[in-house]
């Protein structure tokens, strides 16, 4: 019994970790307006960040400028990146759709569990 509520509790904190992390999609920012690159960020939001270098590096801002924004990567380490050096730019957002379609098949998922194992021993009483 003791292994079934572990083995329960396992796959609901599963669950969570994969819908939590579906939960977002990346949206591109033209920077070469810089003014709609300020209004479009703020400190705290999640960026993916492509240089003119071909690096890609994912970075939490701190602070944005009229030329460049303030932030730093998984490590801490603060990092400043020049919109004129920047190929692309993606902001991290909540994307509903998703959170409703994840959200929807692992209702679906319990429910198709829960109708198995009714369904089982059902069977197994004939």
């Amino acid at each position: 019994m003791r292994l079934r509520r572990r083995l329960t509790a396992t796959a609901w904190l599963l669950a969570a970790l994969i819908a939590c992390g579906g939960c977002s999609t990346f949206t591109v920012i033209d920077t070469s307006v810089s003014e709609d690159v300020a209004a479009q960020l703020n400190a705290g939001r999640r960026v993916r960040v492509l240089d003119s270098a071909g690096a890609r590096r994912t970075l939490k801002v701190d602070e944005v400028a009229r030329d460049h924004l303030l932030a730093h990567d998984a490590a801490g380490a603060d990092v400043r990146v020049d919109f004129a050096d920047v190929k692309r730019l993606e902001r991290r957002d909540f994307a509903p759709g998703k959170t409703a379609g994840l959200i929807a098949g692992l209702v679906l998922l319990v429910y198709s569990l829960a109708y198995a194992k009714a369904l089982g021993e059902l069977l197994s009483g004939l």
